[in-house]
């Protein structure tokens, strides 16, 4: 299974944010390939609802704010 699919499985799963030694740790490769998968996601995530936020070293699964109107009605 490609490295980029776990990780977002991992982030969609837990719904909060993950540090990046948690993210290195259950997909069991090394950091910078967790580092460059993390990057492709955030690139898939352009033309998707969703984005891959970051912050102080953690990330997490997040909806993109031109969403926001939608999401309102809906909630």
């Amino acid at each position: 299974m490609e490295l980029k699919s776990i990780l977002e499985a991992l982030l969609f799963v837990k719904g909060e944010a993950f540090g990046l030694d948690d993210l290195v740790r259950l997909a069991e490769q090394p950091e910078e390939r967790v580092r460059e998968a993390l990057r492709c996601l955030a690139d898939d995530c352009k033309e998707r609802g969703m984005t891959l936020l970051e912050k102080d070293g953690e990330f997490q699964l997040g909806t993109r704010p031109e969403c926001a109107p939608y999401l309102e009605r809906f909630l």
